[in-house]
């Protein structure tokens, strides 16, 4: 068990037996953890379980991008650790996938300069 994101840790997301990441946060205001381990290139294994809290349930989004339990509820969090372990790994793979899409489209920094300029600013950006 770990209970801080580290530099260290990043290594540990790739690792070949890791099976699960749990994110029990109540107040995750950004949801990182998920992100890292959609956008890390060896976590076809891993399934993402997250609180429905804060960023956490912007990034993890039950059946399609990982399984999430109510903050708060040890029986749901038990719940979905297991739905995470029972599911195939083709399955965590396209829940991986749909994520790593999802952080393509909502968080890529060029994507969101040109949606800010032309949204806010209103002009057209040539980034």
């Amino acid at each position: 068990m770990i209970t801080r994101l580290s530099w260290g840790v990043r290594g540990l997301i790739g690792h070949p037996a890791l099976r699960a990441v749990v994110v029990p946060s109540r107040v995750e205001p950004f949801g990182r953890i998920p992100m890292e381990v959609f956008s890390h290139r060896r976590t076809s294994n891993t399934a993402v379980v997250a609180a429905s809290a804060g960023g956490l349930a912007e990034a993890v989004i039950e059946g399609r991008t990982g399984f999430t339990f109510p903050p708060s509820s040890p029986s749901a969090l038990a719940r979905a650790i297991l739905r995470g372990l029972r599911s195939s790994p083709e399955e965590r793979e396209q829940l991986r996938a749909a994520g790593r899409r999802l952080v393509a489209e909502r968080y890529d920094y060029e994507t969101n300069a040109r949606r800010f300029l032309r949204t806010v600013a209103q002009i057209e950006a040539t980034l």
